[in-house]
């Protein structure tokens, strides 16, 4: 039997990613049912409640967000929600709240 890999809990209160291990995950724009839905964002930093991203392509706030987590050893909610988002340089940053 293979042994079973313990989960990393990538939830840590106050956790703030290195930038050089920024994880990346995709995404699904949960009100768009077109082929472009989907994005990767890179996560930089995470808590309990929600996290900071930036991504390549604009988001809107309000708009809900489906997590797509290829990564089986992190503990990462399901969906959220776009609560703020802003230009920074070539890349767009978001904040986005779990629900």
């Amino acid at each position: 039997m293979k042994p079973q890999r313990q989960k990393r809990n990538i939830l840590t209160p106050g956790k703030t990613i290195p930038k050089s291990a920024e994880p990346t995950i995709k995404i699904v724009i949960e009100e768009l049912n077109t082929p472009d839905n989907q994005q990767e964002i890179s996560i930089l930093d995470i808590n309990d409640s929600g996290m900071g991203i930036t991504c390549m392509a604009p988001l809107k706030v309000g708009q809900h967000l489906l997590f797509n987590n290829l990564e089986e050893d992190w503990e990462l909610p399901e969906k959220g929600v776009v609560m703020w988002t802003f230009k920074e340089n070539y890349k767009f940053r978001a904040g986005i709240k779990f629900v």
